[in-house]
């Protein structure tokens, strides 16, 4: 039988992904499986993640910044995000899934 997936959702700052990435070191040691789903800016803070850990990167945004471009655009990449994590909750079937914070949670 395979081992449980905790999916870990933390994104944007090391503030969100230091902690996610202790609470992946424990999981990994008590047995399960781990994927950590972020964002761009997040996947900057996730090299400390041990190899075990499987990486999805979602498209996030905020409308608080990026100019009028980048506020026009936010709802569609915020969409597409959703919608890719649909798609991979769907494929994975977590057993459980812990956020941390920031847009890709």
């Amino acid at each position: 039988m395979n081992e449980p997936l905790a999916l870990i959702a933390a994104g944007g700052t090391g503030g969100h992904m230091f902690p996610a990435q202790a609470l992946a070191e424990m999981l990994l040691a008590e047995g399960w499986r781990v994927k950590l789903s972020t964002d761009d800016r997040g996947a900057r803070y996730a090299g400390g993640f041990p190899d075990q850990v499987t990486r999805s990167i979602v498209k996030s945004a905020t409308t608080a910044r990026g100019g009028l471009t980048g506020k026009l655009m936010a709802p569609f990449k915020i969409a597409a995000g959703v919608s890719a994590a649909r798609a991979e909750f769907r494929k994975d079937r977590p057993s459980v899934v812990i956020g941390f914070g920031g847009y890709p949670t």
